[in-house]
């Protein structure tokens, strides 16, 4: 009785959450994904209860990110990462290796973005689906090569069509 009313709450908790971020009220759906969390702490330890919590934890990464909340966004990903790990799910190896390169490049690490894309993209290539999304990395690994090879001559611009950027605004994105 006591787990039914516990999933009865996980269930309700991650709805009010969704609609919340739904309507880009990100603290409220933050305040509903916490309790959604602990809510999985005290269910059995299943794949069901993993899938779960890979779910919301995924969420409150996007959350944190919307909010730029990087610290916060970091630990969510260092969980997703150790998640994954216990998972053994290429695919879902490959979404966090996305999720990373896109925090990367939030906080303007490019070359790891670059390599967290590459990783991404084979973990995605063995789960035997390439998303959409992750053909943008192949892109994205493209530019980098170009801006190598452009690092070198004076005044070189970041990507021949566009003016240079500052270097505290980033361009890739992995949404």
């Amino acid at each position: 009785l006591q787990a039914d009313k516990i999933e009865k709450g996980l269930s309700y908790s991650i709805q009010a959450a969704r609609r919340a971020e739904a309507l880009y009220a990100h603290h409220s759906a933050l305040a509903w994904y916490t309790p959604a969390l602990d809510a999985l702490e005290q269910l059995d330890v299943s794949d069901e209860t993993r899938q779960q919590r890979f779910e919301v934890l995924l969420a409150r990464e996007r959350v944190y990110d919307e909010l730029g909340n990087r610290p916060a966004q970091a630990a969510e990903l260092a969980s997703l990462e150790r998640l994954t790990d216990d998972l053994d799910d290429p695919a879902k190896q490959a979404i966090i290796h996305n999720r990373q390169a896109a925090y990367d490049c939030a906080i303007a690490h490019l070359n790891q973005a670059i390599s967290e894309a590459e990783i991404g993209l084979t973990a995605a290539r063995q789960a035997g689906a390439l998303p959409h999304h992750l053909h943008r990395r192949a892109r994205l690994r493209r530019h980098g090569r170009r801006r190598g090879e452009n690092a070198g001559r004076a005044g070189a611009r970041d990507h021949p069509r566009q003016p240079q950027r500052a270097a505290a605004q980033p361009r890739c994105r992995f949404r």
